[in-house]
């Protein structure tokens, strides 16, 4: 296990599978070269596979993260105020039915009718209710899913610098693995790198 790179290589269905492939080739060897193999791709073979399976998944959390905190709260704004006109005007409706029993509907334009300002408050008032709810509603829940999001990337880059911590030092820190541009560049480099032969 401390061969193939620690407990970390096991969540990575990437390095499971070079693991697997590793092993098969390791049962058809002679029984000499084992441990020699073994020990090699531990250190030159796995580790950087995991390193690499380690920073795409931060670049995907980064992606996602931005690309959430990308979304306008406008349209919400906007539907909101909608849904809060109609449900204002649909409760003045029906206390105006109750309060003076007319055969008509709607009331609420119709010329003739009796100006009620206790009904038109009522209305106005659960209108707002129900545009605040909604607003308020989507607000809390953007807010605890991007709490989500961030919690995700603190995983990644912790597992990051604990299995690799002298890379993270050497590429600037814990705050350079927060920003999507500086990770997919880092990345891109380090896939061009070749490998170091054993």
């Amino acid at each position: 296990m401390r061969a193939w790179g620690g407990p970390g290589v096991l969540r990575e269905p990437a390095i499971v599978a070079a693991i697997a492939e590793q092993l098969q080739r390791e049962r058809r060897a002679p029984e000499s070269s084992l441990k020699t193999a073994s020990a090699a791709s531990g250190e030159n073979g796995l580790r950087p596979v995991l390193r690499n399976s380690l920073l795409q998944r931060l670049v995907e959390a980064l992606e996602q993260r931005d690309r959430f905190a990308r979304v306008p709260l406008w349209p919400t704004v906007l539907a909101g105020f909608l849904a809060g006109a109609f449900i204002g005007w649909f409760v003045g409706e029906i206390l105006y039915t109750i309060a003076y029993s007319p055969r008509t509907f709607p009331n609420a334009f119709r010329p003739g009718e009796t100006v009620d300002v206790k009904i038109i408050t009522m209305g106005i008032i659960c209108g707002l209710l129900v545009w605040g709810g909604i607003v308020g509603l989507a607000a809390v829940s953007r807010s605890r899913l991007l709490g989500l999001l961030q919690g995700q990337l603190a995983v990644c880059i912790r597992e990051l610098s604990t299995e690799f911590p002298d890379e993270v030092r050497a590429w600037g820190g814990e705050a350079i693995l927060r920003d999507l541009y500086s990770v997919r560049e880092l990345l891109q480099l380090i896939r061009n790198q070749p490998l170091t032969p054993v």
